[in-house]
């Protein structure tokens, strides 16, 4: 069976007027908040590590030195160093001082505090993008009426539930553990996300007519770069071509 393509009609798209937001500019306060939470994230992965060690790990030496190649900004993303500094057996530091800052791979307090910066602007600046997307989305849909198909609803969700695991994973986390401390199950999870998965449908129904009235093509050699840095190993064929329709598509979408 199959379920028709709804009809759009966009209007006036091109009259839409959306104001872009300045980023938020980042502060000393800002840095200091962050570089104290490294510094708290960082004392209680030495400590569990060393509990670890105390168990007689033989593999917890290897653990730190994987764990010294990167710390945590203020909003809990990684931040990664190549200093050859950071692979030295580093000790417990109590003070957030030069000492601490060659322990995470920085030079010292005064370049790990710039290193933050430069992490911070770009996340407020990645975000103030996001934004500006999100309003201009908001503005699409309030000149096209239309019905999204179930079935597109349907797969946007269970997308958005592969998203979740990806990211659970990532993290070194289950999704039966997320689900538990959510105190739900999949489809209430769906439930709670339908709303946002229809929003997420229409938009890209109305990008897709967009691109087609404005004859946006993408050449092979774009999807061909995308996808360099692509593990495809162990992918069946039908899985390698729905990858490469799934990048294109998503390229089409951003022009």
């Amino acid at each position: 069976s199959f379920t028709q393509r709804p009809k759009l009609k966009l209007g006036g798209w091109k009259k839409i007027k959306v104001k872009k937001s300045k980023a938020k500019a980042i502060t000393d306060e800002d840095i200091s908040l962050s570089v104290k939470n490294i510094h708290e994230a960082w004392v209680k992965q030495k400590e569990s590590k060393g509990a670890e060690g105390s168990e007689g790990s033989e593999d917890s030496e290897g653990e730190q030195d994987k764990s010294k190649k990167f710390i945590y900004d203020a909003h809990g993303n990684k931040v990664f160093f190549e200093d050859e500094e950071s692979k030295s057996k580093v000790e417990s530091h109590q003070k957030i001082d030069d000492e601490f800052a060659k322990a995470v791979g920085a030079r010292d307090l005064a370049n790990l505090r710039e290193i933050v910066r430069r992490d911070l602007e770009a996340l407020v600046s990645d975000q103030a993008e996001i934004n500006f997307e999100q309003a201009i989305f908001a503005e699409f849909l309030k000149i096209a009426d239309f019905e999204p198909p179930e079935i597109l609803i349907e797969d946007e969700l269970n997308r958005m539930i592969i998203r979740l695991n990806s990211e659970l994973e990532q993290a070194g986390k289950k999704i039966e553990e997320y689900l538990k401390e959510q105190q739900a199950t999949v489809e209430e999870l769906k439930k709670k996300w339908r709303e946002q998965a229809e929003k997420n449908v229409k938009v890209s129904l109305i990008l897709e007519q967009i691109g087609k009235e404005e004859k946006i093509q993408v050449e092979k050699a774009e999807a061909d770069a995308a996808l360099q840095n692509t593990n495809q190993t162990n992918l069946t064929d039908e899985q390698k071509r729905s990858l490469e329709s799934y990048i294109a598509f998503s390229i089409f979408q951003a022009k």
